[in-house]
């Protein structure tokens, strides 16, 4: 399940009423952003919650950082063709900049997703020394001898 559609990302742009195979970006490639876009996020956001993502309040704050991270890929790719480049730069760097703020304020607990299931390991540590009480097996070292 993605977290945005082609339409909603079609939305955020005034000349564009819809992705297909005869615009740039094509429908198939803003599709592909968008599952890109998805990869990242539930890669930052499972550092924290389990995903994916399915609490309806939480898939609007997701699907809002989704959006915002294809937009700006179109954005940019619409950049290329038009005149006014600098100005829609500085808002492509800006729509990627709070995008990855905000996935960052969900990784470090500051926003918090309510419905989210909190893996146990979030912000704490963990323990790479694990121990079998099952399997009598002593821990022994020695010096001078390869143990590995």
């Amino acid at each position: 399940m993605a977290y945005c559609t082609k339409e909603q990302v079609a939305d955020e742009f005034n000349g564009i009423a819809a992705f297909n195979s005869t615009t740039n970006p094509t429908g198939d490639t803003v599709d592909r952003w968008i599952a890109e876009a998805d990869a990242l996020i539930d890669a930052k956001v499972g550092l924290r919650y389990v995903t994916p993502i399915v609490a309806a309040t939480d898939l609007i704050v997701i699907r809002i950082i989704s959006i915002m991270l294809v937009s700006a890929r179109v954005r940019r790719r619409l950049n290329r063709q038009g005149p006014d480049g600098e100005t829609s730069k500085v808002k492509v760097a800006d729509t990627l900049d709070q995008a990855m703020k905000m996935l960052e304020s969900i990784v470090k607990g500051t926003t918090n997703l309510d419905g989210g299931a909190v893996l146990k390991s979030a912000g704490g540590s963990t323990n790479s020394y694990q121990v079998n009480h099952a399997v009598s097996c002593p821990h022994v070292f020695r010096k001078d001898c390869d143990q590995w």
